[in-house]
Parts: C-alpha cells; sequence; structure tokens
C-alpha cells in the first residue's frame, strides 16, 4: 500500500505540472486566473464532493469495486488525453538537453528570481506548517469535538466547499485586490483558523474557519500558479515549476512525519495511543 501511495503520488506531481505548463499555451495570459479556477473547482466538485459519497456506496456493494471504478476511470482520463490537440508541438527529442541540466537551469532561475524563490521557500514553510495541521486535525476531531466518522467527513466536505468556492470566486476577487493580497490572504486564512482551533472549538465554528481557510488558501494558489505562468519564459516554465514544487510542497511529507510524532508523542502519555 506504501509503494502504491507512492507511486501515485509521483504520477499525480507528473500530472499536475504538465496540466500548469500546458496550459498558457492554451490560454490568453489575462485568462489564466480563471482558467486555473475552472480546474482547480472542477478538481473540487468530483475529489471532495462527488468521489467520496460514491466510494462508500461502492464499498457497500463490494470492497473492490471502487478501485475497480477508479482504473476504469483513470482509463478513460488516458483516453481523453491521448485525443487532445493542442496548438503546438514539443521539440524533437535529439534537440533536448540532459535532464542534470534541465534540472540546473530551472533551479538557477529560480535562485536568481527576486520574487520565485521566496515565494518557494515561504510556501514550503506554509505546507510544513501546514500538513503538520492536518495530522493532528483526526485527533482534534475526536478528542476536542467529539465527532464521529461521519461527522469528521461532514468537516472535511465543509473545507472542500470553501475551497471549491474559492476556486470559482478567486479570480474576480483577484482582479481586484492584486497579487501580493492573494497571497497575504492564504497566509491570513491559516492563521485565523489554526487560531479558532485553539480559542473556540465548537464544531460549527471550527467548520466556518476551515471553509474560510481553504477559500483564502485558493487564493493563494491561483496567484502563484498564474504568476509562474505568466513571468516564467516558456521554455522555461516546466523545469522552473518542478524546481518550485520541490521547494514548496516537498516539506510537506516532513509536516506530515513530524505532526505524527508530535500526536504519538502528546497521547502517549494520556493513555490516547489506540484511540
Amino acid at each position: 500500500l506504501a509503494l502504491l501511495a507512492f507511486l501515485l503520488g509521483s504520477a499525480e506531481v507528473l500530472r499536475d505540472n504538465t496540466a500548469q505548463t500546458v496550459l498558457p499555451r492554451i490560454v490568453t495570459k489575462d485568462q489564466l486566473e480563471r482558467a486555473n479556477g475552472l480546474l482547480w473547482s472542477t478538481e473540487q466538485l468530483t475529489g471532495q464532493f462527488l468521489g467520496p459519497p460514491l466510494a462508500g456506496i461502492l464499498i457497500g456493494v463490494a470492497v473492490a469495486l471502487p478501485f475497480g471504478a477508479n482504473a476504469a476511470l483513470l482509463a478513460g482520463a488516458v483516453g481523453l488525453t491521448s485525443m487532445l490537440v493542442l496548438p503546438w508541438r514539443p521539440a524533437p527529442a535529439a534537440g533536448r538537453t540532459a535532464f542534470g541540466t534541465e534540472l540546473r537551469e530551472g533551479l538557477s532561475f529560480l535562485w536568481r528570481h527576486p520574487v520565485l524563490r521566496p515565494m518557494a521557500f515561504a510556501l514550503g514553510a506554509f505546507n510544513f506548517i501546514g500538513y503538520a495541521f492536518w495530522a493532528l486535525i483526526v485527533l482534534y476531531a475526536q478528542e476536542v469535538l467529539h465527532l464521529d466518522a461521519t461527522g469528521y467527513g461532514l468537516l472535511l466536505s465543509a473545507a472542500a466547499a470553501g475551497g471549491l468556492a474559492g476556486s470559482l470566486a478567486g479570480p474576480g476577487i483577484l482582479r481586484r485586490i492584486g497579487p501580493k493580497a492573494g497571497l497575504l490572504a492564504g497566509v491570513t486564512g491559516f492563521s485565523i483558523a489554526s487560531a479558532t482551533l485553539a480559542m473556540a472549538p465548537h464544531v460549527l465554528i471550527v467548520a466556518v474557519a476551515l471553509m474560510l481557510d481553504a477559500f483564502l488558501n485558493m487564493l493563494w494558489n491561483l496567484t502563484s500558479v498564474s504568476y509562474r505562468q505568466r513571468h516564467v519564459p516558456m521554455e522555461m516554465l516546466g523545469r522552473v515549476n518542478s524546481v518550485y514544487r520541490f521547494f514548496g510542497t516537498g516539506p510537506s511529507a516532513f509536516g506530515s512525519l513530524a505532526g505524527g510524532a508530535l500526536v504519538a508523542a502528546v497521547t502517549a502519555p494520556l493513555g490516547l495511543a489506540d484511540a
């Protein structure tokens, strides 16, 4: 299971990076935020709202059924992707440089850029703390909010609703407030959610805080991705995206590990390790 999760996670990174790199070749620069918002809203709707309840129904019929359905849908996605007609053609393989050379080019571009470098490291710190935060949410929901499995699912659905709303309304909001305010909004939302969990442990208040966090976090995502698509040269975008995501999202795994270790350290003395 761990190996399968690793392979699926690696494939998802490849898919996400490719989609972000291809998008600026399909839409104009003034359409980037709206196009990214539409992509994320589709992912939120299907992945966070339709997928989980459908999986629950299929598991009730047969445990293997959701895995078979997932495999069939992925095969369909491969077929649809193969039918795409893009308005450009990639460079011939003979004209490509070595992987290590391209990686160094992307790293050098990111390191010299006065905006992308601090954004990447800020995102890395943000994701480290954020994934540690989400590693604690399960225990928080059980021990503090006293939620059962259904209640926890509804709590996550509330957060997903905030993300969906942010992906739809975000482009219009960013046109009014600008990209810098969009980045600050993401940090503000997480800060408010964390403070709310600490000081107001009521399920409805927590649900609203998580919705707000997901909504404002989507403003960060729309801003940062659209900025790279708009300001990085097209021929460099794929490798710069890869390096940016390495520094920006790579710390997530260590954040989850740190959060899990913190849970274990805190719950063991309290006799909650088996909860």
